[in-house]
């Protein structure tokens, strides 16, 4: 017997296996599409990470740091050298994924963090 709410009858949620595939969550999850910040925006991006670590620490570190691509939930971004990328990475990287949440307006939930000589640009 199928129980009825108001005459409707009941969802039926199918469960398909996962397979390796990340975690859906509601309202969190984007397809995988390439987004580009555009030149404002990364302007934007570097104005918050001076204003939210102060002039000193970003000149240290920032100095000609880019946000590269955002695929779904996660943000690739070039720093000026190793050294720079690898700090940037155990140190700001929440600071980075905030910033450029707030400007973009799109979720991001990681930073990957290279040196500039990996980037595909020629800037």
């Amino acid at each position: 017997m199928e129980l009825r709410v108001f005459g409707i009858p009941p969802e039926i949620h199918r469960v398909k296996p996962n397979c390796g595939s990340p975690v859906a969550r509601p309202g969190e999850m984007e397809p995988e599409t390439m987004y580009l910040p555009t030149p404002v925006e990364q302007l934007a991006i570097q104005a918050r990470l001076n204003f939210m670590l102060g002039p000193r620490e970003y000149d240290r570190l920032f100095i000609d740091f880019v946000c590269g691509e955002i695929r779904g939930l996660s943000a690739h971004v070039f720093a000026r050298s190793e050294y720079n990328a690898n700090e940037i990475a155990l140190l700001y990287g929440a600071h980075v994924a905030i910033a450029i949440e707030s400007i973009v307006k799109r979720p991001i939930r990681s930073v990957k963090v290279q040196p500039r000589n990996f980037s595909n640009s020629q800037t």
